[in-house]
């Protein structure tokens, strides 16, 4: 095994003790590490790293630079810390000394000058299985996703601006449902993946039943609350595309889509008569006006619709959504989307283990 002279001793501490981050040493390969690891030490007011390595790494580009293996340890140990924090800590020293044989000890001088990853004091909407989120530390294609997924979720619950929310909600999401297709198709197509994400999610209700509890929830007035017949207009805007808005259609059985249905198919009754499928349509949600399928009103909102939302909102299509001076219906409707989201990712977060294939 290759010699590691440089001993990388990082030490974090935070403002205050957190007894739920106190999950004592674990170990982690690294980047290109040729069977090398490096030591973890979880405690409630700090983490420790020790990280060792063949080549020195200059005062000033380790923190600096996210190309070197110790910054990625670093951004590991963070994300597990936050993940697992009750209320979103606030770091209050960071300390780098490089250790080796037989010459003093170097203090990094870049620690002085670190910023707040997140913001601190708010309390962190869901609670992990620290178990679950020890393949943070893996150098294979699920911790290269958890810990795409875990940054942007932490970044969105933690922001006071609701689009920024909204949207980095969506990236935790999109990784998500791209880790899982990637395994299942030969080559990636995002609509294919959330239809594998859909499939899914309807196969394992078990696994998101605080986002079901959200949908469930909702009366018949907040359902119709979103932008059904934007959403309707805009997604299937021309004639060539009835069948696969009757497709859309069938692909749901519960009765309050059942019901939302009624209400929005007369924005495209014309289109599907014209194609001589109207009675079919109306057959399949009158056949299914007492069916209930919980899960089937989380993927409806949050994949067909929020995607629908944030392609408005990142393809440029209006005006900034923040640019007001007073709060509006669109504002409502993010929160809403934000609130199922949020809780949709945490809970795969939480059972990522089961969207990965043997």
């Amino acid at each position: 095994m290759t010699k590691r002279y440089y001993h990388y001793h990082i030490k974090i501490v935070f403002e205050k003790k957190r007894m739920e981050c106190k999950q004592g040493v674990l170990y982690s390969d690294y980047l290109n590490g040729k069977g090398g690891q490096d030591t973890f030490v979880f405690l409630p007011k700090e983490l420790n790293i020790v990280a060792h390595r063949t080549k020195m790494i200059e005062d000033g580009k380790i923190l600096s630079s996210n190309k070197n293996s110790v910054y990625y340890q670093i951004l590991k140990a963070l994300l597990y810390y936050y993940a697992l924090s009750h209320t979103f800590p606030k770091i209050k020293n960071v300390e780098i000394i490089l250790k080796r044989a037989k010459s003093e000890d170097v203090n990094y001088k870049e620690c002085t000058n670190f910023i707040q990853p997140l913001i601190s004091g708010i309390n962190n909407p869901f609670v992990f299985d620290p178990n679950k989120l020890k393949a943070l530390f893996c150098e294979d294609e699920r911790g290269e996703a958890l810990r795409a997924i875990i940054s942007n979720w932490l970044k969105a619950v933690s922001s006071n601006d609701r689009y920024y929310c909204f949207e980095h909600l969506w990236k935790a999401f999109n990784r998500i449902y791209v880790f899982y297709g990637r395994q299942l198709l030969s080559k990636i197509n995002e609509k294919e993946c959330q239809i594998k994400i859909r499939e899914f999610i309807l196969n394992n209700q078990g696994l998101i039943s605080n986002s079901i509890a959200i949908t469930n929830s909702y009366t018949e007035d907040d359902i119709r609350f979103f932008r059904w017949r934007a959403f309707v207009l805009n997604e299937y805007n021309v004639e060539n595309k009835t069948n696969e808005l009757i497709g859309w259609i069938k692909n749901y059985h519960d009765k309050r889509i059942m019901a939302l249905f009624t209400q929005i198919l007369p924005y495209r009754q014309k289109f599907i008569s014209n194609i001589g499928r109207l009675n079919e349509v109306k057959k399949h949600i009158n056949d299914n006006n007492s069916t209930t399928i919980d899960a089937e009103l989380v993927v409806l909102i949050a994949i067909k619709y929020a995607y629908f939302a944030r392609n408005k909102m990142m393809h440029g299509e209006l005006p900034d959504s923040t640019f007001k001076i007073h709060e509006n219906r669109e504002d409502v409707e993010y929160d809403k989307l934000n609130t199922l989201l949020s809780t949709l990712v945490a809970e795969l977060i939480n059972n990522l283990d089961s969207l990965q294939l043997p």
